[in-house]
Order: structure tokens, then C-alpha cells, then sequence
């Protein structure tokens, strides 16, 4: 079982290790992208993309449409649900934590089971495709790894601020390529060790 602290967004395995999440992870991968942009900044997109995160999640589990005083926040929503309707007829679980064998660990956005569709929710201004095959990769093993099902589709559901919501397929990153950047990461922090061989 994975113990998640919000308030520090730390995850610890059964071990009582702290694990990297999937997005240190992605970090590691792809470098700091946003090593120049202004913390105010940041932690307004971050905000901006919690509260539609919210929103969505409330659209699918109870048929919720929340309306915001930020008219920006009313148009992703109404564009979200016209995008959903081809995919609402299935099972689908959102805010999944999910964890590769207590390695790393994070939150799935939408997983559709039996369907084997994976989704991210995305609100960046400019679509973030290096960022999301990794994410989305690390995704992969952790949901073969948990739920012993097959992701057979990968999507992003991207809600600019400004423009149209788009629907994009994504090619998650091989299980060995997200392998490589867990190996280093643990090297790097000598966090783990005697994990067994052949794990994807």
C-alpha cells in the first residue's frame, strides 16, 4: 500500500521509503522546462488546471457540470464534454493512484479498464508532447503493473486557455526507456535496492 502526504506530495511504500512520483520522473527525463518562468506563474497554471481537473472529475463520476465565474474555465468545460461523449458509454475510474511494484507512483487522470484507454487532462498554452509520453509511459507500466491490464489507447484531452480543446493520441514512452530513467533515479539516490529482475 502507498502512502501519499499531500502536504508535502510525497509518496512512501510499504517499506516507509519515499518513492519519486511520476512527474519527478518526467522531470528527470525530459529536464526542468520550466526552470525560467516566474513561481507566480507557475503556481496560477497549476491552480487554473486543479480546479478544471476538479471539475472534470465531477462531469464523470456525477454528471456535474460546474460553472465558473472565469468564463475561460466555462468554455474548456463545455468543450471537455463534447470531446467525452464518444468515450462516456465506458467503465471508467478517475484520479487513480497507481504505483509500479512500490517503485514510483502517481495519479492517473481517467483510466477506462476494459476499454484499456488511458487520458490526461492537459491546460498548458503550448501542447506538451514530450512531457505526456513520458508521463503516459510511466502510466503504462504502473497500470500493467497494478491492475494487470493492457493500455491499448493513450490520449490527451488539452484545454488551452486560449483556442480549441483537442483531442490528441499519444505514444507513450517504451517500458524500457522509463525503466532507464527509474534506474537512474534511484542510483542517484541510492533509495532501493535487490528489486527482482524482468519486472515489465
Amino acid at each position: 500500500m502507498i502512502e501519499y502526504i499531500d502536504e508535502t506530495h510525497t509518496y512512501i511504500n510499504e517499506e516507509g521509503i519515499i518513492i519519486p512520483s511520476v512527474s519527478t520522473l518526467c522531470q528527470l527525463a525530459e529536464g526542468n522546462q520550466y526552470s525560467n518562468v516566474p513561481q507566480r506563474i507557475l503556481d496560477e497554471a497549476s491552480h487554473y488546471g486543479t480546479l478544471l481537473h476538479s471539475a472534470v472529475q465531477d462531469y464523470i463520476e456525477k454528471k456535474e457540470t460546474k460553472k465558473f465565474n472565469d468564463y475561460r474555465k466555462n468554455i474548456a468545460m463545455e468543450q471537455f464534454t463534447q470531446i467525452w461523449k464518444r468515450f462516456e458509454r465506458r467503465e471508467t475510474i478517475t484520479e487513480e493512484m497507481v504505483d509500479f511494484n512500490g517503485r514510483y507512483a502517481g495519479r492517473v487522470d481517467i483510466f477506462q479498464p476494459k476499454a484499456g484507454a488511458l487520458f490526461d487532462i492537459k491546460t498548458n498554452s503550448v501542447y506538451p508532447k514530450e512531457h505526456l509520453e513520458w508521463q503516459l509511459g510511466f502510466y503504462v507500466l504502473a497500470i500493467r503493473s497494478k491492475f494487470e491490464y493492457l493500455v491499448k489507447e493513450a490520449w490527451c484531452i488539452w484545454l488551452p486557455k486560449k483556442g480549441n480543446a483537442e483531442l490528441i493520441e499519444v505514444t507513450p514512452r517504451r517500458g524500457e526507456e522509463c525503466l532507464k530513467i527509474l534506474e537512474e533515479y534511484e542510483q542517484a539516490h541510492k533509495s532501493t535496492t535487490d528489486y527482482t529482475e524482468n519486472q515489465i
